[in-house]
């Protein structure tokens, strides 16, 4: 007697899985040539290109937030290697600053500081235009949300 088992095997469609772009040679290539634009050492620009996983946003995250803001180069630099996000670092930045006229330092360390920099500028751009709080303030704010409302001297009905 001759028995047969049929198995059947799932397969998951390769657009189920997150997709990676590929980083190639030319990507580097970008992040070490425009950081070097910028002055920045050699050594410096090696290590940071080869830190991150997407080294041309890194690079394009020096070179907007360097082009927009007073900051210097190297400050500028690690920040972007320090965040999940440089595009959107670089956004939160340019956008408080230009909107606000606050220490571009400042901002800078605040949206390196935020998990979510786009969002935080959306944050401190909406309390400061709608809510007359001073920009330094809204930074703080949105930063550290308070974690119930009770604690806002709201009462209960």
């Amino acid at each position: 007697m001759v028995t047969s088992l049929n198995f059947v095997i799932g397969v998951t469609s390769a657009s189920a899985f997150p997709r990676f772009d590929l980083v190639t040679e030319e990507d580097y290539q970008i992040c070490a040539e425009n950081l070097q634009d910028l002055g920045l050492s050699a050594d410096l620009v090696a290590e940071a290109c080869a830190a991150v996983i997407r080294p041309e946003n890194l690079s394009q995250c020096v070179t907007q937030i360097n082009q927009e803001t007073a900051i210097a180069p190297e400050a500028v630099l690690a920040s972007c290697v320090s965040v999940r996000r440089p595009e959107e670092l670089a956004t939160c930045v340019i956008d408080i600053t230009q909107a606000s006229g606050a220490d571009p330092a400042n901002v800078l360390n605040s949206c390196r500081r935020s998990l979510l920099p786009e969002r935080h500028s959306f944050c401190v751009l909406g309390l400061t235009q709608g809510g007359g709080i001073a920009v330094d303030q809204a930074l703080e704010t949105c930063l550290n949300p308070p974690e119930q409302f009770f604690d806002l001297g709201v009462s209960k009905p």
